[in-house]
Parts: C-alpha cells; sequence; structure tokens
C-alpha cells in the first residue's frame, strides 16, 4: 500500500498550496468580523445540551484544532490529494461563514465559571475571545470531519489523527463552545462538501488540484 505520510513533505510543499492555505486562514480573520451580536439570533439548543457536563481540561483539544489541521496539510504525501484535502476545507469554512451571515446562531449554554484552575481560567479566555455567536453550523466539526475523511485507512499516524479529530469534536460540547446542533450541521455541511462539491470540481479537472501547475 502507497504511503500517504511522510516526513520529506516537512520541507516541501507546492506553491499553489500555500495560497489555498492562506486564503484558509484568511476566513478566521473574516470569522472575527462576524463574531458580533446579532438581531434576533436562532437558539438550537435542547434538553440534550444541558445533559453535557463542563469539563475544563478538554479546552486543550478544542484548541488543537489548527494545529492538528495544519500539520495534516504537511503529512499529506501526495501533492494532488494535500490540494484537494485543503481545498475541501476552504470550501466548508467558506459555507460556515455564509450560514453565520445569513442565519446567525447564537450558544446559550455556556456556564458562569469561577476559575480556579489552569484549565478554568483558559476557557474564560476562551470565552472572552470567541464571543458566543457563529454557533451553527460549528466549522470545528465540519473540518474536523473532512480532516477524518482525508487520513481515512493511511496507517498509524491516519488513524491518530483520526482520533484527534473525534475528540476535537466532542470537546466542542464539553468547553460549551457548541451545541448539540451545531456539531450535527458541521458534519452535514461536511458530508455535502465532501460527496458533492469536491466530486463536481474533479469532474471539471480544475487546475487548483494539477499538482504540476
Amino acid at each position: 500500500m502507497t504511503q500517504l505520510f511522510h516526513k520529506d513533505n516537512l520541507t516541501k510543499i507546492h506553491k499553489n498550496n500555500f495560497i489555498l492555505i492562506a486564503l484558509f486562514f484568511s476566513l478566521a480573520m473574516m470569522y472575527r468580523f462576524t463574531n458580533v451580536e446579532p438581531v434576533n439570533p436562532l437558539d438550537l439548543s435542547f434538553w440534550l445540551d444541558d445533559q453535557i457536563k463542563l469539563v475544563p481540561w478538554t479546552v486543550l483539544i478544542y484548541h488543537s484544532w489548527y494545529p492538528t489541521l495544519f500539520l495534516i496539510m504537511y503529512f499529506l504525501k501526495d501533492d494532488k490529494y494535500d490540494r484537494e484535502y485543503i481545498m475541501a476545507l476552504f470550501i466548508v469554512k467558506s459555507l460556515c461563514i455564509l450560514t453565520f451571515i445569513l442565519l446567525p446562531s447564537v450558544v446559550s449554554i455556556r456556564e458562569d465559571i469561577v476559575p480556579r484552575t489552569f484549565y478554568e481560567k483558559l476557557i474564560m479566555l476562551t470565552y472572552k475571545m470567541d464571543n458566543p455567536y457563529n454557533g451553527f453550523p460549528s466549522s470545528h466539526v465540519a473540518c474536523a470531519v473532512v480532516a477524518y475523511h482525508y487520513t481515512n485507512n493511511k496507517g498509524f499516524i491516519g488513524k491518530f489523527f483520526q482520533v484527534q479529530m473525534v475528540l476535537i469534536i466532542l470537546s466542542t460540547m464539553t468547553t460549551k463552545q457548541h451545541i448539540v446542533a451545531d456539531c450535527i450541521g458541521g458534519i452535514l455541511y461536511a458530508y455535502v462538501v465532501l460527496n458533492i462539491i469536491i466530486p463536481k470540481l474533479r469532474e471539471y479537472d480544475l487546475t487548483l488540484f494539477d499538482p504540476t501547475i
């Protein structure tokens, strides 16, 4: 079986991939502009959200999201496959931000914390930096599902990344950063990108997927 993870990729990545990476991370700046209090935001929380307990130490897993997504970009061996992964991340993140603008929502389940431990202080800092809006769909979950898909059946390192993605999805709820509906939405958005949009792009054989260009 061809190994799709290789240490040589730590020193080599295609220039067009850098463009896609820059576009993806530029969306983080756009997120900041949309993460303000909207008029009449949707509250999609329900009884199950109240049953999920706050687990402060999982905030470390939650914040491993960006580094892990970036590591996968480097470890995917096939340049065309890597570019498709980055493109999928960019598309699903863009769809999430478009939804934040057109259909704003609120995460109403955050708990009042008296920060005593390091983890509780980190959660409080997270809450201060990230307003309780832009909840549905969870871009954390959507991108994690995309990453899970592209690391499927890729050996030990792929399994490691997949476990990390599952933990990140769970951490969005155990940190009270997202509710169950947000996570379901993130999964559905990723499904649409992976099963409808990306296959269509493959049909048209876009130059972004051509590693020789």
